[in-house]
């Protein structure tokens, strides 16, 4: 479990993560969860994907949107390059963009991973304009609290009450979905209004 680590050493871990989500966890599921985030976004909007992975949520946006991406991955971010604007290598925590660069921030499945999520959740807010969308995995789902102990990325897990409490720090959240799965409560999807 990561709890030990210091925030370098935590975001060090994922220079090497291996998992190209578009690869390896694309399903009916995670479509559903990226398509009831997504139709948050306006067409011809300025948007920045945090911890974009390798770029998938390209197919989710409008044709029109100018992305860009963030990653810790230097092979994820190559791969996010041929999808979005731009994509570069940077962390959460601290992003390489002035005060509102963009008119909407993703952060999906990332807020679980990150040792100081109110740091996030204030970057985050400095870079976005209109509004950031946030993913979530629901702490009863397949990712849930019970994987904390024994998995090698996850920090921490929310419940819908205390990730809704996070998020209120720094903007209103106007929305709220949750995606389910397998006959149970899998994804939160939030939208925070700046």
């Amino acid at each position: 479990m990561a709890e030990n680590l210091s925030d370098q050493d935590n975001n060090a871990r994922f220079i090497e993560y291996p998992y190209d989500l578009h690869k390896t966890w694309w399903n009916d599921m995670q479509h559903r969860k990226m398509r009831a985030l997504c139709a948050r976004i306006h067409a011809g909007e300025k948007v920045l994907d945090v911890g974009c992975n390798s770029g998938y949520v390209q197919e989710f946006v409008p044709t029109t949107c100018e992305v860009h991406g963030v990653d810790l991955s230097p092979a994820l971010v190559e791969i996010a390059k041929t999808r979005y604007a731009s994509a570069q290598v940077a962390g959460a925590d601290v992003l390489p963009f002035p005060d509102k660069s963009f008119d909407v921030v993703i952060l999906a499945g990332v807020i679980e991973y990150v040792f100081d999520p109110n740091q996030v959740m204030n970057e985050l807010a400095r870079v976005a304009r209109r509004m950031i969308l946030i993913e979530a995995n629901h702490p009863l789902g397949v990712w849930g609290t019970h994987r904390i102990p024994s998995h090698e990325y996850m920090v921490r897990s929310y419940t819908e009450e205390t990730c809704q409490e996070l998020l209120e720090t720094v903007g209103k959240v106007t929305w709220r979905e949750i995606i389910e799965g397998h006959g149970q409560k899998q994804h939160m999807c939030f939208e925070i209004t700046l």
